[in-house]
């Protein structure tokens, strides 16, 4: 899994940098006789091994920060670039879980050819329906992420959008939802409606 390995990375250059910053060389670093040398140094060697496992471990069990769930269903002209919108963000802390109603296009085959270039990207299948919501609930029950954010197959997040949104969260922590604006375009014109995404007030 990249996300793993980059993390793991990421933390074993941390610890490297801080060790580089803060070197400590007692006088047993090093012994003097040759063989006892050797066999620190195998000891030596070992601790290493056992501290990069437990990181890995570590980086392997973290949640991603974001859970992106697709509902997909026949949506193969506009899929690819759903999915690029994802990917392409600055912020790169998240999975994208799609789910494939049974389609009669090449929806889920433009889908796996994406999901294999980036781990990032989870696919599932499930009966065609009628509606999006059960396709969304079996992703949701699949997500990993601290926040779960629902984009369809034929809609796309603007640029930078999850940086803004994890800053967001991150200025106002502990909220149940953190709603945002969508911009909705009609199909074969110029025509655009921002409409304000917010819950009804109680």
């Amino acid at each position: 899994n990249i996300q793993v390995f980059v993390r793991f990375s990421r933390l074993l250059r941390e610890i490297v940098g801080k060790i580089r910053r803060n070197p400590v060389r007692p006088f047993w670093f090093f012994p003097e006789k040759p063989g006892c040398r050797l066999a620190f140094l195998k000891i030596h060697g070992m601790f290493i091994v056992l501290i990069c496992v437990q990181i890995f471990c570590i980086c392997y069990n973290m949640r991603p920060f974001f859970s992106i769930v697709m509902a997909c269903c026949d949506v193969e002209p506009y899929i690819r670039e759903a999915v690029e919108s994802v990917t392409k963000q600055s912020f790169g802390d998240w999975e994208c879980i799609c789910g494939v109603e049974e389609s009669k296009d090449r929806t889920e085959d433009i889908l796996r050819e994406m999901a294999s270039a980036d781990p990032r990207i989870r696919i599932f299948t499930h009966p065609r329906s009628g509606s999006c919501s059960a396709t969304r609930n079996v992703g949701t029950d699949m997500a990993r992420g601290e926040y779960v954010i629902f984009l369809d197959g034929d809609d796309t997040i603007a640029e930078g959008s999850l940086a803004r949104l994890h800053d967001k969260i991150a200025a106002c922590p502990g909220a149940d939802l953190y709603p945002c604006e969508i911009i909705a375009c009609t199909e074969g014109t110029d025509k655009r409606e921002i409409r304000e995404n917010y819950p009804p007030e109680s």
